[in-house]
């Protein structure tokens, strides 16, 4: 119809006072005026004009044409709002995905029970973590089909490093056979994931060794005083001796700032568990009666009750003070020759203030009880 048209069918309601069709005409007619607008070129009048006719016809409930409107000036966002307002998910998801709000697209198919669509769109708009998210929320719901297509899809950004760490974690769940998920959390290094595995399966020698991979070792330590656990663990090699040795020596490198009874309670707890009769064990309970003494007192003098040379030698570093190392007949008392000659290349190179091989020095030593009487004699 014309302008003429609806003006005379305005005013033929406005004489039977049909205040429906008034409001009919007068949207019409708005809609007429802003396409004279668009004609000319005058996108500010064309606006007013059309959201005037938007809301005339909101006002009677024809949500349909002001849609149309919206189209035709491209809101697809507010054309999506006027649908979500009606409640109709489906056709309001539709222009949120147009106009690329795909979160809030993904939650209109997903309220619309459009569960693929959802999926769909998050995977359009590269929101990985959301689409992880929203699989494992709707695991459930979501049929079998959709979930492994997309959890399968979200291999690639995960390759890629485009999920967070979080998400990581989850998108595996997701994946494949339990086989191929544990090389993903391996591959990925997703370490903590993995233990909680390994303790659901009860794969306790697993378990230990990754936490010795992961530079966890008084964890480790711990999770052998179990009696479970031991029985499934090898105990006996040497990789529990270098296990208690490299625990027990980082617990004496804080010795100085530590209170001893602290300190030590490590090697205590270990004699009373079932790993208290293990030889290691065995071979530092004499340590507890020379850390905090003098290297030169008469008790001290010759380490004897300790029979392990390395134990001995990792005491013996921690009661060294500046004095003792400083002391060419002090360090005899040491039964250690390789210790002894270790510390006289290191207060040789400190003589010869040359700084550049101190770290050198260091590893000389091991660095176990060095570090404070090198900063003494340096200072």
């Amino acid at each position: 119809m014309s302008g003429a048209n609806y003006r005379e069918a305005l005013h033929c309601f406005e004489q039977a006072n049909h205040q429906q069709g008034i409001t009919l005409a007068e949207a019409k007619l708005k809609q007429i005026e802003g396409s004279a607008c668009l004609e000319r070129d005058d996108r500010a009048g064309a606006t007013k004009a059309f959201e005037t006719s938007i809301a005339l016809l909101l006002e009677i409930h024809n949500t349909e044409e002001a849609v149309g409107i919206c189209q035709k000036m491209g809101w697809l966002k507010h054309a999506a709002e006027l649908w979500l307002q009606q409640k109709k998910y489906g056709k309001a998801a539709k222009f949120f995905d147009d106009a690329r709000l795909c979160i809030r697209a993904a939650d209109c198919y997903n309220d619309a029970q459009m569960y693929s669509e959802a999926a769909a769109a998050l995977w359009k708009g590269k929101e990985f973590d959301q689409l992880v998210r929203y699989l494992i929320d709707n695991r459930y719901t979501i049929p079998e089909a959709v979930l492994q297509l997309y959890g399968f899809r979200c291999k690639i950004p995960l390759k890629q490093n485009k999920l967070s760490p979080t998400h990581r974690k989850e998108v595996i769940s997701l994946l494949g056979s339990p086989q191929e998920r544990e090389e993903l959390l391996w591959q990925y290094e997703i370490h903590d994931v993995l233990e909680d595995l390994f303790e659901q399966q009860r794969r306790f020698d697993d378990l230990f060794r990754l936490k010795l991979r992961r530079g966890n070792l008084e964890g480790a330590l711990h999770l052998l005083t179990s009696k479970l656990v031991a029985e499934r663990v090898d105990t006996t090699g040497d990789q529990v001796d270098c296990l208690i040795d490299y625990t027990m020596t980082s617990r004496m490198m804080h010795q100085a700032k530590r209170n001893k009874s602290i300190t030590l309670k490590l090697l205590q707890d270990l004699i009373a568990t079932n790993l208290g009769r293990h030889r290691r064990v065995q071979d530092w309970k004499p340590a507890l009666d020379y850390l905090g003494h003098d290297i030169r007192s008469a008790a001290v003098r010759q380490l004897g009750d300790i029979k392990n040379e390395s134990i001995r030698m990792m005491v013996a570093l921690q009661l060294l003070d500046a004095d003792t190392i400083g002391n060419e007949k002090s360090l005899d008392l040491l039964l250690s020759d390789r210790l002894r000659d270790a510390l006289m290349a290191v207060r040789d190179i400190l003589l010869q203030n040359d700084g550049r091989p101190l770290q050198f020095a260091l590893a000389i030593c091991g660095g176990v009880g060095t570090a404070n009487v090198i900063g003494i004699m340096l200072t």
